[in-house]
């Protein structure tokens, strides 16, 4: 049972129940270590026990900018239907999955074609298609699979689409007309139940710190205490800079190397200085980046200090630009 989660596993599951009888497309987003992947696995677990074939995939960072790379990861298990479509849409897949060699086909032909597979297995059996980070679908995918899943709802087709994506990411996937559920924070009493079930050793002390660095974010709930290791659990006190395990570390790493290195300079000094004062801040960039062309330092006028800067937890840069691979022929 996910803790703080009634309310959207009730929705999830209603959903692909739903799906299973007439179709339809939802999205989950929300930010980075929110719990969207094991929500995913929640609506996956619900589908096979009611006897729903569970088609599942992931954005792959690496795979962005290969054309169809990931159609091919989600429709693969699906292929053995290729021979129940029409010759034209036969050949379309087949082309652009890299299955057969041949013209390019137009992406209204591919997007068909997809639409027409994803029906035909739903005529054999109740059908769920679930896409984690699909920010990191390359372009052409994305574009197909967008099209498909606008098109599920009423269908009658017996096919589900369940995708996920954190929050302020940019996409291909064109999320226009599909319903998106935001997973939110989790409140501060399941914030609570989740510590004391996962740390019971935690000091209040500790555990209080923990809770107000977290904010509701369960990835930092459950990697925090880990970071911190067993003696510092137990004490009465922890650091005032709170150490990062592996996957926090990854997800502000990712973040920070996306951003020009102005930027990049500027954290630097807010973290060497640490008091959160921008007039400080200001003067330490200006000093370490140099005044404008033909011109000295401008004075900094006489201001209070802001108060120190809070935590936010990160999401994930936009992907990058890559374009549709397989262009319409003439």
């Amino acid at each position: 049972m996910l803790i703080g989660r009634e309310g959207d596993l009730e929705l999830i599951r209603g959903f692909v129940d739903d799906a299973g009888v007439r179709g339809g497309a939802l999205l989950l987003s929300g930010d980075a270590g929110v719990g969207k992947s094991e929500l995913l696995d929640a609506a996956a677990a619900h589908a096979h026990a009611a006897g729903t074939r569970v088609v599942r995939a992931a954005g792959v960072e690496f795979e962005s900018s290969v054309g169809f790379a990931g159609l091919l990861q989600i429709l693969h298990p699906l292929l053995g239907g290729l021979e129940g479509l029409s010759a034209p849409y036969r050949d379309a897949l087949g082309v652009a999955l890299g299955l057969e060699h041949g013209a390019p086909p137009r992406q209204l032909m591919v997007s068909n074609a997809v639409s027409a597979l994803l029906a035909h297995a739903g005529a054999e059996r109740p059908l769920l298609v679930v896409v984690d980070d699909l920010p990191w679908l390359d372009r052409a995918s994305a574009t197909v699979m967008g099209f498909a899943a606008r098109r599920l709802g009423g269908s009658g087709d017996r096919v589900g689409f369940l995708g996920a994506y954190r929050s302020e990411d940019g996409s291909f996937f064109d999320r226009g007309g599909i319903t998106t559920h935001h997973l939110r924070p989790l409140g501060p009493a399941a914030a609570e139940e989740l510590l004391r079930e996962r740390f019971p050793a935690l000091t209040p002390r500790v555990r209080t710190r923990l809770l107000s660095e977290a904010r509701g974010n369960p990835l930092a709930l459950l990697e925090l205490p880990i970071a911190l290791g067993p003696t510092r659990r137990a004490a009465a006190a922890i650091p005032d800079v709170l150490p990062l395990g592996r996957r926090l570390q990854t997800l502000f790493a990712a973040r920070i190397e996306a951003l020009p290195p102005t930027t990049r300079l500027l954290l630097l000094c807010a973290v060497l200085d640490g008091t959160g004062d921008l007039h400080t801040l200001q003067a330490a960039t200006a000093t370490a980046t140099g005044p404008g062309p033909g011109r000295g330092p401008e004075p900094e006028p006489e201001r209070e200090p802001d108060p120190p800067a809070s935590r936010t937890w990160p999401t994930r840069s936009a992907q990058d630009s890559s374009t549709w691979t397989t262009p319409p022929a003439g």
